[in-house]
C-alpha cells in the first residue's frame, strides 16, 4: 500500500497593519500635489510638443535656404523650446517639493497616530495591572481572614471539649 503524504498547511504570516492616517495638513498637501501634477502634465503636453514641432519645421525650412529671416525664426523656435523646457522643469521642481511636503505631513500624522496608540496601550496595560494587583490583594486578604476564622473555630471547639469534659465529671 502506497504511503499518502500529508499536506502541511503554510503558517499564516501576519501582515503588518497599515495605519491609515489623515490630517488636514496631509489632505491639503495631497491636493497641492494633485494640482501641480495636473499643471505639469498640461504644460508638458502643450508647450513642449508644440515648441519641438515648431523648431523642427523651422530647422527644415532653414536647411533649404539660409536667409536671415529663416535663421531668426530658427533661433526663436529654439528659444521657445528652451523656455518650454524650463517651464516644465520648474513645474517638476515644484512637484517634487510638494511631494516632499506631503511625505513630511504623512510622517507627522503617522507619528501622532502611533503616539496616541502607544498612550492608549499604556493606559490599558496600567488598568490591567491594577486590576490584577487588586484581585491578588483581595484574594490574599480573604485567605488570611479565612485562616483567622478557622483558628478561632478550632479554639472554640477546644474550649467546648474542655467544658464538656468538666461537665461530664
Amino acid at each position: 500500500m502506497a504511503k499518502v503524504k500529508r499536506k502541511r498547511k503554510a503558517t499564516a504570516r501576519k501582515k503588518p497593519v497599515v495605519v491609515e492616517v489623515s490630517s488636514p495638513a496631509l489632505m491639503k498637501a495631497n491636493k497641492v500635489v494633485v494640482k501641480i501634477q495636473k499643471q505639469a502634465d498640461d504644460a508638458a503636453k502643450k508647450a513642449a510638443t508644440a515648441a519641438r514641432k515648431k523648431a523642427a519645421a523651422v530647422k527644415r525650412a532653414a536647411g533649404k535656404g539660409k536667409t536671415a529671416a529663416k535663421k531668426r525664426a530658427a533661433g526663436a523656435a529654439r528659444n521657445a523650446s528652451r523656455k518650454a523646457s524650463a517651464r516644465a522643469a520648474a513645474l517638476m521642481a515644484r512637484l517634487r517639493m510638494a511631494k516632499a511636503r506631503a511625505r513630511a505631513a504623512e510622517a507627522v500624522a503617522k507619528a501622532k497616530a502611533r503616539k496616541a496608540a502607544e498612550a492608549a496601550k499604556a493606559e490599558a496595560d496600567l488598568n490591567k495591572a491594577l486590576k490584577a494587583f487588586s484581585a491578588k490583594w483581595k484574594k490574599k486578604k480573604a485567605k488570611a481572614a479565612a485562616a483567622n476564622v478557622a483558628r478561632k473555630a478550632r479554639k472554640d471547639a477546644a474550649k467546648a471539649r474542655v467544658a464538656a469534659k468538666k461537665a461530664a465529671r
